[in-house]
């Protein structure tokens, strides 16, 4: 059974916090890149991703766990059972005569590799030796060669995975609801417009509402309640005749230092209206959402309005 705790040089009981710093410091340590395709790199870099496999999935860890400790007890009992055969082996090796000398033929068997290997040193050391050195630098040159346009593509597979990790915690931030200042328009007697966003899943959900509030409005010399029916104005409230004079509004997004970093136009036409128990309108409001950039939208720290009319 293959030991995956050792694998990442780690203990049995190891928490999964210490299963994933153990893989990507091993995980740097023996990229093959790292080393120009080295098969030994290769192999332990293989070794280290399958171990990493298992014990970073819980399901598939606790049954290894269960046959690890299995094994682990299996082989304590066999280097038990072993050791007390070995020591029956030398208590008999003890007991036998003491073996025959070494003949001069068997000497002689050992020691004709040794002076083989002696004269082909000494006449590769005098006939090679030059050669050998030109061979090493042309060598030590592609070596380096490799090294540094392999070091690039290393560096950028980092890169990416430190822009990966802070992608994911500029995700994770972006969960709360953002309640914008609310802001008017005094030119159409609307005294309130509230916005209410939210990012979620490459989308930005947001509600836009426009209230009628306040005490009186002025039309001409004479001032009247805004939501009162007016008979000059065919019975309709004046906010309301306000309100449908604009044809699209345009909500503007802008960074702390007030620059515009997107724009969103609203139809008045997608826009439901609010009634209160004695049928009047006092508000129209908007549920909606768009697809846009996490990046973009953690920019928007404030808010205008603007209206187009009919």
């Amino acid at each position: 059974m293959k030991d995956y705790y050792k694998s990442l040089e780690l203990n049995f009981g190891a928490t999964s916090t210490d299963i994933k710093t153990a893989y990507r410091r091993l995980a740097k340590k023996y990229h093959p890149d790292l080393h120009f395709g080295n098969k030994l790199f290769e192999e332990k870099f293989k070794e280290i991703n399958e171990a990493y496999s298992i014990l970073n999935d819980k399901a598939k860890k606790d049954i290894y766990d269960i046959n690890y400790q299995k094994s682990k007890y299996r082989q304590s009992t066999n280097n038990n059972s072993s050791n007390s055969t070995k020591n029956s082996e030398k208590k008999e090796q003890k007991q036998e005569p003491n073996s025959e000398p070494k003949t001069k033929y068997q000497n002689t068997t050992k020691e004709k590799p040794k002076n083989m290997i002696n004269d082909f040193t000494n006449i590769f050391n005098t006939i090679y030796k030059n050669k050998l050195y030109r061979y090493i630098g042309v060598f030590a040159i592609i070596i380096s060669s490799i090294y540094i346009y392999k070091k690039d593509d290393i560096s950028k597979y980092y890169d990416e995975q430190e822009k990966k990790e802070k992608y994911e915690l500029l995700i994770y931030g972006l969960e709360n609801t953002k309640k914008f200042e609310n802001t008017s328009i005094p030119s159409l007697d609307i005294p309130k417009l509230s916005l209410e966003t939210k990012w979620k899943n490459e989308l930005m959900y947001y509600k836009f509402t426009i209230s009628s509030v306040g005490d009186t409005i002025r039309i001409g010399n004479k001032e009247y309640p805004p939501l009162q029916r007016l008979d000059f104005l065919n019975g309709e409230n004046y906010f309301k005749i306000k309100v449908n004079t604009v044809r699209e509004f345009t909500l503007n997004f802008l960074d702390e230092d007030g620059f515009k970093v997107h724009s969103m136009d609203i139809p008045s036409s997608e826009m439901s209206e609010t009634v209160d128990d004695k049928g009047i309108v006092v508000g129209y409001s908007v549920n909606s959402n768009l697809k846009i950039k996490p990046e973009l939208y953690k920019e928007f720290s404030k808010w205008e309005i603007a209206y187009t009319n009919y």
